[in-house]
């Protein structure tokens, strides 16, 4: 579990660094900064949705929560 969570917070810590690159200087979206932040950000949702199944299943959960 300390894994997962280490994995989550540098992705999103890079996703955040871009994201302040791309606030404070004459940077645009489609360079390395924004393609930076994009490749973060999915990998963060690659991370989440490869342990999502596995916690559930740890947890005893066999379905996902109803919002």
């Amino acid at each position: 579990m300390g894994t997962l969570a280490d994995q989550q917070r540098l992705l999103l810590d890079t996703a955040l660094k871009a994201l302040d690159a791309l606030k404070i200087g004459n940077i645009g979206l489609m360079g390395a900064t924004g393609t930076l932040l994009e490749d973060s950000m999915l990998r963060l949702r690659d991370l989440i949705d490869k342990s999502l199944p596995e916690l559930r299943l740890s947890t005893g959960m066999t379905s996902p929560p109803k919002p």
